[in-house]
């Protein structure tokens, strides 16, 4: 008689080792999940990036820029002067700064400061 314990004791350890690993194979699940979730919005925040990179592009074409330009000029009847590009040149962020490491455009006035 001193066997029925035993077993009984092993049972309830054996299933309380099976819902355990259960409950951790469910959060493996959920995990993948939202990384594919996340993914999936990311794709989609990339995809709506690109559209709108290319409307501004189209927005931004020289005619267009070139026949906004002159149509404020002869609303305000100021002159105005483009941005000469030959003055800008690129300069490295340090890393220490919290932003990515990218090169910023900026007028030789503002980098000797």
């Amino acid at each position: 008689m001193a066997i029925v314990p035993k077993v009984a004791v092993c049972v309830l350890i054996a299933g309380a080792t099976s819902c355990g690993l259960l409950v951790i194979r469910q959060q493996r699940i959920e995990a993948a999940y939202q990384m594919s979730v996340t993914h999936r919005r990311l794709l989609q925040h990339e995809e709506r990036s690109w559209r709108l990179r290319v409307a501004i592009h189209e927005r931004l074409r020289q005619d267009r820029v070139a026949a906004l330009a002159s149509a404020l000029e002869r609303e305000t009847g100021e002159r105005l002067v483009p941005l000469l590009l030959s003055e800008c040149y690129l300069v490295e962020l340090p890393a220490s700064s919290g932003m990515p490491d990218r090169a910023l455009e900026t007028t030789a006035a503002e980098a000797a400061r």
